[in-house]
């Protein structure tokens, strides 16, 4: 505690908060930093990539109930009518799909393979 109090008397005013705030705060780094872990985080790895629908159209909703099996939804200009995509490979490729409705999809959801919903132009769900 001697050595303390000797830096301490040494520092004058607003430099011994300075000092006090500088020791505590390289405190709490070395104290919460795990041991494995670098202190700056290493970038993440991206894993996209572009993928091809085939469908020049206004895609707006994309949905994946899991890694491989997804749909994706929109429109065609000026004429409204719906697309309804699917793929089982991750988005490698995709088959259009028949709707029961012509109104342009804006989102969409699915439960499992066979059931999902998606919301529409005019107030259709």
């Amino acid at each position: 505690m001697n050595i303390y109090r000797n830096i301490l008397s040494r520092i004058k005013g607003n430099q011994v908060y300075l000092f006090i705030s500088s020791i505590l705060l390289t405190i709490i780094i070395v104290s919460c930093k795990k041991d494995d872990s670098p202190i700056i985080p290493e970038e993440p790895v991206s894993t996209w990539s572009v993928q091809t629908s085939n469908v020049t159209n206004n895609l707006k909703s994309v949905y994946f109930i899991d890694g491989l099996t997804g749909f994706a939804a929109g429109n065609s200009f000026p004429n409204d009518t719906n697309k309804l995509l699917k793929t089982t490979d991750g988005g490698l490729n995709w088959l259009r799909k028949q709707s029961v409705d012509s109104v342009s999809f804006n989102c969409i959801y699915f439960l499992d393979a066979s059931t999902g919903y998606a919301a529409g132009s005019k107030g259709k769900i």
